[in-house]
Parts: structure tokens; C-alpha cells; sequence
């Protein structure tokens, strides 16, 4: 899993400040409105509770939503259950308290504001600028927008919205993914900083990492190029020398299973493979000849990997194109780094 601005090159604080201006007083003057009605007690209190707790809501840290949603649940359990519970209105009928709250923090409406230039999905998308899914990093999240056609990633709900509708449009709870990590993999399984990785807060970095393993005691290298899934596996190690805490691993052996990784970067062998015989060919003063002889085209020697490997070399990059990760460990591992 990649961390979602590790190398700083966006101001995140100046994201969730656009976001807050947007929302903050149109949810107000919304509560304000319900307040104003006859409302039982317990849901009059929820609502003067999400009214003084909105900031927070709306672009509170992953440890503060969470805070959130654990205090709320503590005190207003049976609006908790209401909300857990409905079912969608029936058209005609009085529209249910908790309808009322998912139309506080409308997601829908959220995703359906096209226009770049206005506060949306598609406006988050593009200032995130995050351009592979976090999650699995197999996959382009680009996001484009015309008249006759745009995309953009998926959001996923780090705590669900099913279980928490209170947090469907909070910033620190949307996550730029693919759809088949969002909806095939991931769905509403429940997640917590607790128990998985948050992709604010960090991602697997070096202390997970790619490894082939070979089957059978020698290696016949030209065996690469044909039936690679016979020849070796691609597996994830914990690296001892990082000397991650054992929470850490734990969270991380748990999001990585939730979306598949080691199963769906088997069929990415026969890139490992390639890597793989690269290393063999271009070992540490081949690389230093590159460097030397192409003073016009090279300026480091993570340019001359780059070329190499076709892909990124820096773990700061790896939300830049798709198998970043898988390239770096890989690299790494057979001494093309």
C-alpha cells in the first residue's frame, strides 16, 4: 500500500481548508433547520453534538474521526441504530431522521459535481493528484474531465459509510483507489487505524517489501522468458532489518490479505521477470558506464534505473506509476538499485 502524499508535493492543509469552506456553513444553516422543527430528544442532541463537532468532521485527522465516531456511538446509541438500520424512504412518505442525516453529508451530490472548477469529487481528485491506486498500486487512477467524457478514482470509505453516514463526505475518510480494491475487494469490510493501514497516515514502505521466490534448488534463467509461474513465486516479506513494531505488521498483513496482493501480483511475473534478468546483465559497472558514457541523457544514477527498470526507483515515487513498488523491491533485491 503506498502513503498518499509521502513526498509532500501537495499542501493537504490547503485541500481540507477549500473543503471546509464549502461545507461548513451549508451543513450549519441544514442542522439549523432540522433544530428548528420538533425533533425527539436524543436526535436533537446528536444533531447539536455534529453541529459543534463539524470541523472536525468534515477534515479531522484519521485519529480524530475515529475518536468521533467511537464518542458518538458511546452517547447516542439508539440514533447510532437508527442510522445503521434504515432502509431507504419510500417516495411520499415523511423523510426519516436517518435520511436526514445522509442528506447532511450527501455523498451523492458529492460525486456528481462535474465541474472541476467547483468543490467535488472531481475538484478533490485532481488537487490530490494521486495517480495510481493506494491500495494496490496495480492500477492508473488518472482524472480527467470534458464535456463528453471524464474519470476518476474511486473514493473508498475508510469507515465505511453504511456504519458511519456521519463521515461520508469527510476528507481524511475518502481514499483515491481503483474500483476493484473500492467495490470487489474491500466493499464494507470493517476497517479501523487499529486493526489496518490508513494510506494518510502511511503506507507498507520498506517494511514490507516484494520478494521472488524460486522453486527448486538451482535457476535456469532462461526459463524466465516462458512459464514463469513454474519457476518462482512472487511473495511479501516482513524486512527485519527496519525493524518494524509488531502492530505495524499486523495492520499491514491484514489490509494487504483484504486486497488480495500477493494472489493478484502473481499474474505481474512475468515483469518480476524481466527485472529479474536485468539484474543479471547490468550489474554495478554497467551502470556506472551508462552514467558515464550518457552525460546528455542521464544526470544521476536513478536515472540510469529508471531506464532500466522502466519504471520508478525512489520510494517517494511510488504513487507515480503503476508497479512502482514491485519494481523497487524487486531491483533492490537482485542489486539493481
Amino acid at each position: 500500500m503506498i502513503q498518499i502524499n509521502q513526498d509532500r508535493r501537495v499542501n493537504l492543509d490547503d485541500i481540507a481548508a477549500e473543503h471546509l469552506a464549502y461545507y461548513q456553513s451549508k451543513i450549519e444553516k441544514k442542522i439549523d433547520t432540522y433544530l428548528a422543527g420538533r425533533l425527539p430528544r436524543e436526535q436533537r442532541a446528536f444533531l447539536q453534538h455534529v453541529r459543534s463537532k463539524l470541523r472536525t468532521i468534515l477534515i479531522g485527522s484519521p485519529e480524530e474521526l475515529e475518536r468521533f465516531s467511537e464518542e458518538t456511538e458511546r452517547q447516542y446509541p439508539a440514533v447510532v441504530a437508527q442510522l445503521r438500520q434504515a432502509k431507504k424512504p419510500k417516495k411520499g412518505k415523511p423523510v426519516p431522521f436517518p435520511e436526514k442525516v445522509r442528506k447532511l453529508f450527501n455523498y451523492e451530490a458529492f460525486t456528481k459535481r462535474y465541474d472541476s472548477s467547483k468543490w467535488g469529487a472531481y475538484r478533490l481528485a485532481m488537487l490530490l493528484g494521486v495517480q495510481v491506486c493506494v491500495y494496490c498500486n496495480r492500477q492508473y487512477t488518472h482524472t480527467y474531465n470534458s464535456d463528453i467524457g471524464r474519470v476518476r478514482p474511486h473514493f473508498d470509505h475508510f469507515l465505511d459509510k453504511a456504519t458511519h453516514p456521519y463521515l461520508a463526505i469527510s476528507m481524511y475518510n475518502l481514499i483515491p483507489c481503483c474500483s476493484v480494491c473500492n467495490s470487489s475487494l474491500k466493499g464494507s469490510e470493517t476497517f479501523s487505524i487499529r486493526t489496518h493501514l490508513h494510506p494518510y497516515l502511511e503506507g507498507t514502505g520498506e517494511h514490507i517489501r516484494f520478494s521472488v521466490r524460486f522453486k527448486g534448488s538451482s535457476t535456469d534463467y532462461t526459463k524466465l522468458w516462458v512459464g514463469n509461474s513454474d519457476v518462482f513465486d512472487i511473495v511479501l516479506k516482513a524486512d527485519p532489518g527496519t525493524k518494524a513494531p509488531l502492530t505495524f505488521l499486523k495492520r499491514a498483513i491484514r489490509t494487504t490479505r483484504t486486497f488480495k496482493i500477493k494472489e493478484l501480483y502473481q499474474f505481474h511475473k512475468d515483469y518480476a521477470a524481466e527485472l529479474v534478468v536485468k539484474a543479471q546483465i547490468y550489474d554495478d559497472a554497467h551502470i556506472r558506464s551508462l552514467l558515464a558514457d550518457f552525460p546528455q541523457l542521464f544526470r544521476s544514477r536513478e536515472d540510469v534505473l529508471r531506464m532500466l527498470t522502466a519504471n520508478y526507483t525512489k520510494a517517494e515515487d511510488a504513487d507515480k506509476r503503476v508497479l512502482a513498488k514491485l519494481t523497487m523491491d524487486i531491483a533492490k533485491e537482485f542489486g539493481l538499485s
